[in-house]
């Protein structure tokens, strides 16, 4: 596990050779999540914090929460947001299956899933998003599956708060 507000990098792992300026995986594990501690329950949910458009997860750590409610938080950095749709940043077009230089948010979200599994985490597996996040919640549930195994998600869209 690691201590409030000092999560731990999955970066050099995860983000090696994906077609990705700016990622960065943080992985925040209480001591209550981790394996091989006394007491310790790897079976803890896994939460992945996804940022709006032009956000980051600099402040996950700080306010997720999951230290309280003993989670696994997982807060990924997303390119100027998730691509969730077309994008002037794309380089392929959206039928172009077999193009890889576009940033592919369910390979990066199931290759961190396969790395807290390998790590010992076996809990369920969750997506809370805000506004662009939102979207990739909803995107990685509907394309859920053995690789995305979503069990739920909590998305907010501050344009429709009151």
């Amino acid at each position: 596990g690691n201590a409030f507000e000092n999560p731990q990098s999955l970066t050099d792992v995860i983000c090696g050779g994906r077609p990705r300026s700016a990622c960065e995986v943080e992985l925040d594990v209480p001591e209550a999540c981790a394996t091989g501690g006394l007491g310790a329950d790897p079976a803890c949910p896994i939460v992945f914090f996804l940022h709006g458009s032009g956000g980051t997860n600099n402040w996950f750590a700080k306010t997720s929460g999951v230290h309280d409610a003993n989670m696994i938080g997982v807060y990924p950095q997303g390119e100027g947001g998730w691509n969730t749709g077309p994008k002037t940043s794309n380089n392929c077009h959206w039928s172009d299956y077999e193009c890889t230089t576009d940033p592919d948010e369910g390979d990066l979200i199931a290759s961190i899933i396969d790395e807290i599994r390998a790590l010992g985490g076996t809990g369920n597996v969750y997506a809370y998003g805000n506004s662009n996040g939102a979207a990739l919640a909803h995107r990685l549930a509907s394309n859920g599956g053995t690789q995305l195994p979503i069990k739920g998600i909590i998305v907010s869209v501050t344009q429709l708060l009151s």
